[in-house]
């Protein structure tokens, strides 16, 4: 009997959301639990950039949601509460490995043996797009590569180079991190995914699921839609109605 190639089909990468962001909502819920109206009333920032600031933090393994509200993480509060950049740097680097469509994307945009001087933008959406199967605008396309390369930033492997006449907005990668890249990657999850079909569906921005709709990973806290259970469109509307 054949063995059948199973799908790993990720919810879309965060649009609105950043690691400033994310630190502002970890700093906010503190040590309680919000519901996710509290937080956007407490919180700088839009309803959508809220909710998608949510997701993101789960997916990092800043935050946990439950039916309850939205709270903090061990990871989250380290974050926050870290007074030097290397220790903040080492929570995002961790936080990193966790979410594996992160890591995915990074390994597949560049050979982490021999990792490129520098990104470019335009090659992280065209991977998203070809390996991924994610089919947005440009325009939110471009949200989501930035988001991407931010993180990047936050853990302390390059720099985000804004673009300019003579130069595509991109990532500048730190000279001799081939090593850093190998050993996030070999803590996450990744090798479980590396055989398998991917692909993107849009969701919800609060990542919105019960338990038994996700694969959680005890090791690495990564979340992986396995179903094909339908998600709502990614638009302001949708997420509106749904919250």
């Amino acid at each position: 009997m054949s063995e059948q190639s199973m799908t790993i089909t990720y919810l879309a990468p965060p649009r609105e959301a950043s690691p400033d962001r994310l630190l502002e909502v970890c700093e906010t819920l503190g040590e309680e639990q919000l519901t996710k109206h509290e937080v956007v009333e407490a919180a700088n920032g839009g309803t959508d950039a809220i909710y998608d600031t949510i997701r993101y933090g789960e997916q990092l393994g800043f935050l946990m949601t439950s039916s309850e509200g939205v709270a903090t993480t061990f990871l989250g509060r380290a974050a926050t509460e870290a007074h030097e950049e290397g220790q903040k740097a080492e929570s995002f680097r961790r936080g990193l490995a966790y979410y594996t469509l992160y890591v995915d994307l990074l390994a597949t945009c560049m050979d982490i043996d021999s990792p490129p001087e520098r990104i470019a933008r335009s090659t992280v959406a065209e991977t998203l797009e070809a390996e991924f199967g994610l089919d947005v605008s440009k325009k939110t396309m471009k949200e989501r590569v930035h988001t991407f390369m931010r993180t990047l930033e936050w853990c302390d492997l390059g720099d985000f180079e804004p673009g300019r006449k003579s130069r595509e907005t991109g990532f500048r990668l730190k000279p001799g991190i081939g090593r850093d890249l190998r050993e996030i990657i070999s803590v996450s999850a990744l090798d479980l995914v590396q055989e398998s079909e991917k692909s993107i569906v849009a969701g919800p921005a609060s990542g919105q699921g019960t338990k038994s709709e996700w694969d959680l990973s005890s090791d690495a806290g990564v979340q992986t839609r396995l179903s094909d259970q339908d998600v709502a469109d990614d638009d302001d509307d949708e997420m509106e109605r749904l919250f």
